[in-house]
């Protein structure tokens, strides 16, 4: 599993956690930066004919929006290029 920011807590600990919340689905991510740190939206929208729909929002500090972008960017380097084509 992938912890980041979270280096105090037990693989136990974090299969839980990872388990008691749903994952909705979402294909699009707007960002919106404040002087304090960045809110990340989810929404769903399945194609121009369809009203999107917010998913889910994050407040993250700078300091553990830097955490997750450089996870992000190491776990996703991983994937090989048949995972993350597009159709």
């Amino acid at each position: 599993m992938a912890t980041t920011g979270a280096e105090n807590i037990t693989p136990q600990e974090e299969v839980r956690l990872i388990s008691d919340v749903p994952a909705p689905f979402a294909n699009k991510i707007f960002l919106t930066i404040f002087p304090v740190g960045v809110r990340i939206t989810f929404v769903k929208q399945f194609g121009p004919e369809f009203v999107p729909s917010v998913r889910n929002a994050v407040f993250l500090q700078y300091a553990d929006a830097i955490s997750l972008r450089a996870g992000l960017i190491g776990h996703l380097a991983e994937l090989n290029p048949v995972q993350t084509e597009q159709k």
